[in-house]
């Protein structure tokens, strides 16, 4: 019989640090199980992150599931040290929360299957006095692992907002500082929504006989859509900042969803944009109620579900992360407050689940859930290898020279098949003598103006090149400061592109060149 004292328990608690401080080898069993985890061998990340993140969140960080995760380190430990090792996933509480999650699970798929709104409505208001916003989130993202398609989800998600959205709890956004990403978020939130009734006001009177008044009433709703349209920011910044800091932390199934949604706004303000335009009343009178509609109860799905969950879900740092890249997007309505310091908290580490780390930059989970690949090159989105860097310039369909601020050329790249012909020897050579003599001035001409700061472009084109069209721009290269770094010319082959028409939205495998 095992001896109590030889038993050890893993709960989706305990702390990672405390796990492989005491067995260093469960961290190359970590590996196998997903890459991320490959920052445990770093110790100054196992002495921040693994001192304080659990179990629960590292599942997370790995995208595995956390009972796996568990019975895999729990079934490593037993090989190793032949003791009896349980895993305690939460008993009674953790049985409870599954099993409400299916009761709404099975509320939504029955509404789905035909089920009448208010019917849905009052057995849900009979089986939940509230339910946290996270679990709303939750759910989804269990359907979609289950296999629904995402696009089935987003006709969900229309439902379950109605059902739940006076019940659903969580943070309040509204008690965010000014300038934090979030109050920002629902301060758009708040100017949309007036936007939304001023325009339902102004449709309403395309009701009119009078075509004069009908005239005047879409010159007004030119530029009431135009206000409209800024929205664009508010979702760019979810698709761009907030969305991937949620799948960082595991959490795919909102961003899924709503992106779905984003993009049937985007071609609803569009096609009413055009029939504003065109003068096309009819088409206004059917399409921009739906998409003023579309427009608000994305709201709602925000502040019921996206935004109390991204608030349970990431720290500070993640926020302030957030905050840093917010201006290159930009906002809408609105302008961001300053009352919020996006200033990284140095936190010693804590005893409490989920807490900060001690070190300052990056968050240690984004880190984490990021590593560097080895000889990575810093950019300023994003990292490459030298390899992966040489690659894309080879791969990109325009040919690059760059001239430094002596005018040597330090840099030319091009297509398989270039269309000015350029050898490594031109690599240290002066720019001046790379070009023929009636062409030198030109050449002079546009650095020149460059190096003084009154040029920024040039370009020319050429109809008739070996029968191409054949497109040429010179753009100034500056630091920071502003400073004259240098000079890069591409060069371009648009003679497909002059041809093209309409749009193409899928797949052409044959014009791509691609085999069945």
């Amino acid at each position: 019989m095992t001896d109590a004292s030889d038993r050890i328990a893993l709960t989706p608690e305990t702390r990672v640090h405390d796990l492989i401080s005491d067995r260093p080898y469960l961290i190359d069993r970590l590996i196998t199980l997903s890459p991320q985890f490959r920052a445990l061998k770093n110790p100054l990340m196992r002495n921040t992150l693994g001192r304080v993140a659990t179990l629960r969140r590292a599942a997370g960080m790995g995208d595995i599931g956390l009972e796996s995760l568990l019975r895999a380190l729990a079934d490593e430990i037993r090989r190793r040290e032949q003791v009896d090792v349980t895993i305690e996933l939460g008993g009674e509480e953790t049985g409870e929360r599954e099993s409400r999650r299916e009761r709404l699970k099975s509320i939504i798929l029955s509404l789905h299957a035909g089920e009448d709104m208010e019917s849905a409505k009052e057995r849900f208001q009979q089986e939940f006095a509230s339910v946290p916003a996270s679990e709303i989130a939750t759910m989804e993202q269990q359907l979609i692992s289950e296999g629904l398609p995402a696009e089935m989800i987003q006709e969900l998600c229309d439902v379950h907002v109605g059902v739940m959205g006076a019940s659903a709890t969580g943070a309040n956004p509204g008690e965010q500082q000014e300038g934090h990403p979030v109050f920002t978020f629902v301060a758009e939130n708040i100017a949309l929504k007036k936007l939304t009734a001023q325009t339902r006001t102004i449709l309403g009177e395309l009701d009119s006989s009078e075509v004069r008044v009908v005239k005047r009433t879409l010159e007004t709703l030119a530029q009431q859509w135009r206000l409209i349209r800024e929205i664009e920011k508010h979702y760019l910044r979810k698709e761009n900042l907030l969305f991937p800091k949620l799948e960082a932390a595991g959490f795919t199934g909102p961003s899924q969803v709503m992106w779905a949604i984003h993009d049937e706004i985007r071609s609803g303000m569009k096609e009413v944009g055009r029939a504003i335009d065109d003068g096309d009343v009819e088409t206004v009178r059917l399409r921009a109620k739906g998409v003023l509609d579309a427009m608000d109860d994305m709201v709602t799905k925000e502040e019921v579900i996206l935004l109390p969950t991204a608030i349970e879900k990431l720290e500070h740092e993640e926020w302030a992360d957030i905050h840093r890249q917010e201006e290159e997007i930009g906002f809408a309505f609105v302008e961001r407050g300053s009352e919020w310091s996006p200033r990284i908290k140095f936190r010693k580490p804590s005893s409490e689940p989920g807490a900060a780390g001690a070190t300052g930059g990056p968050s240690p989970a984004v880190m984490a859930a990021r590593p560097s690949p080895e000889g990575a090159i810093p950019l300023r989105h994003g990292e490459l290898t030298q390899h992966q860097l040489n690659r894309i310039l080879l791969t990109l369909p325009v040919e690059l020279s760059f001239v430094d601020e002596d005018d040597e050329v330090r840099y030319v790249t091009g297509l398989r098949e270039k269309i000015f012909p350029r050898t490594p020897a031109v690599i240290g050579r002066k720019v001046q003598n790379c070009h023929p003599p009636k062409s030198l001035h030109l050449v002079n001409r546009i650095l020149d103006g460059m190096k003084e700061g009154t040029r920024e472009t040039a370009e020319f084109w050429m109809d008739d090149f070996h029968g191409r069209f054949i497109h040429i721009r010179y753009d100034a290269v500056r630091d920071e400061d502003g400073s004259y770094m240098g000079c890069l010319e591409a060069v371009q082959d648009i003679t497909s592109l002059r041809g093209l028409e309409g749009s193409r939205r899928l797949l052409d495998e044959q014009r791509d060149g691609v085999s069945a």
